[in-house]
């Protein structure tokens, strides 16, 4: 992906395009077998999504939030279109700021997939966020380019979400924000600094978000490790 991002421009818009006209060619063909032709036209679907995805200019901040819009629109569409095929409950496994229903950097990020999965299920979707007060992660200066390092980060300071809730007097644990009571709703309204392990890290300036809003369930951890790299 990093080295087809660095082809023309114009010669992607074209291949997306290529790749949109195979979608409706597969999609108004008439299927011989209705499963086997879902899942050849969910197949093309994904290539499409894809390709146009591939159309972002990282050079255009207009582009990387149209881009990581319509990403996130196709993953809860890709989910969406899993859990009617199979009928499977499902865990969805992604970045705070994609399974959440708001984002540290609203920005990039105006709408999440989290909160398209919200209004297509309603309460039968659950946000689940995780925060930390400090450790080791894995992160890159550029999303779509660069190799993944190792970041330190130092134990949360006072105003920081993580900070409070490092005080709990558990190291680690989690908390059903949806049954806080009316003491603990005030205090995760508001949005405060916090850590966001991304694709990126950007420490300076700190993003804030206030956590009830954003989730359903919230796990807390004292202190993380980074990944150790698959040799």
């Amino acid at each position: 992906m990093f080295d087809y991002l660095r082809k023309p421009l114009a010669e992607r818009e074209a291949n997306a395009a290529r790749a949109q006209e195979a979608l409706d060619l597969v999609t108004g063909a008439r299927p011989a077998e209705e499963d086997t032709y879902a899942w050849t036209v969910q197949h093309a679907r994904n290539i499409a999504q894809t390709f146009a995805f591939a159309t972002i200019d990282p050079a255009d901040p207009a582009s990387v939030t149209a881009a990581e819009r319509l990403r996130d629109q196709a993953m809860a569409d890709n989910v969406l279109w899993w859990q009617r095929q199979t009928g499977h409950k499902m865990l969805v496994s992604a970045h705070n700021g994609h399974v959440g229903y708001a984002s540290a950097h609203p920005d990039t990020y105006p709408r999440t997939q989290g909160a398209v999965l919200r209004d297509r299920l309603g309460r039968d979707y659950a946000a689940i966020g995780l925060t930390f007060a400090g450790g080791t992660f894995l992160t890159k200066d550029t999303s779509l380019d660069g190799a993944w390092k190792p970041v330190t980060v130092p134990a949360a300071h006072p105003g920081m979400n993580e900070h409070t809730l490092d005080r709990v007097g558990y190291p680690d644990f989690y908390l059903d924000l949806r049954t806080a009571s009316p003491t603990a709703r005030t205090w995760l309204a508001r949005a405060r600094p916090v850590y966001d392990a991304g694709s990126i890290f950007v420490p300076d300036p700190q993003p804030t978000l206030a956590l009830g809003p954003a989730y359903d369930i919230l796990v807390h951890l004292h202190r993380v490790r980074a990944a150790d790299e698959l040799r």
